[in-house]
């Protein structure tokens, strides 16, 4: 209780520091605002040609883009450090004073820096949710808004569990920044198409190797009840929430492991 009680006013500190430079705040939300719909206008110039991607109309991908970006907001607000702040503090030699309190270092690490930007893409992931269901005129069942909620929590697991399994690298090899760098890629490009339309090998590393196609593409397959988008096997609709807590289980387990073998730059 006493961490918990910690992260919370931590986060509000940095949460006020924030607050401080409203101006450049203003100006990333319109950014990321831009950025959102260029992504979309993309998606929409590619259909308006093609009519359907891998069998997925505008509005579902649309859905897909959506659903990701609710999750993603959760881990911008919240865990910025997580992708890629690791290395810098470690080359830096920063890293060193998370582990001279008495507190766990990933709880420090966490709460150590906060970016407003997620709200505007966990909204932006609201909006489009919203827009594509009213599109495609599906039915929210208090089972499936549920649901839903489980699966974003379950998808901030794995985005968390990637990015810090690839930071913990840092322990052993410093300056990988290349490893990070491959990670946010597959985040960020491959998982805003359906993964139907990529050969198998991208579809098992996304599946069974790097698990982002369980943030937005196999729930999407539920709530979208596109039974003809299955991949591997039809249990994975309902997979994301086991897949996030094993993905966290195994990625905190490389993170000990790599606190055991971390050895201070001295700077």
């Amino acid at each position: 209780m006493f961490n918990l009680r910690l992260f919370f006013k931590l986060f509000a500190l940095n949460l006020k520091a924030q607050l401080e430079y409203r101006v450049d705040f203003i100006v990333s939300v319109f950014q990321i605002m831009l950025l959102q719909l260029g992504s979309l206008g993309l998606i929409w110039i590619v259909l308006d040609r093609f009519h359907d991607l891998g069998g997925w109309t505008f509005g579902e991908v649309a859905f897909l883009v959506g659903l990701r970006l609710l999750s993603h907001g959760i881990l911008i607000l919240f865990f910025p450090d997580i992708r890629g702040g690791v290395n810098e503090y470690i080359v830096s030699g920063e890293f060193d004073r998370f582990l001279l309190k008495p507190v766990n270092p990933l709880l420090l690490l966490v709460a150590n820096s906060v970016l407003l930007n997620g709200f505007t893409d966990f909204s932006s992931g609201m909006a489009i949710v919203a827009i594509a269901s009213t599109t495609l005129h599906l039915h929210w069942t208090v089972m499936k808004i549920f649901f839903l909620a489980v699966v974003v929590l379950g998808a901030l697991l794995i985005e968390v569990s990637v990015y810090l399994a690839a930071s913990s690298v840092s322990f052993w090899i410093l300056k990988l920044e290349a490893l990070t760098d491959i990670t946010f890629q597959f985040h960020e490009q491959f998982i805003l198409y359906p993964l139907n339309i990529y050969g198998k090998p991208i579809q098992a590393l996304l599946t069974f190797v790097i698990p982002f196609a369980f943030v937005n593409y196999y729930p999407a397959i539920y709530f979208l009840d596109k039974s003809s988008a299955v991949l591997f096997h039809p249990a994975f609709a309902y997979a994301t929430p086991a897949v996030g807590i094993l993905a966290f289980a195994g990625a905190y387990l490389i993170w000990k492991r790599g606190l055991r073998a971390y050895g201070s730059t001295g700077s």
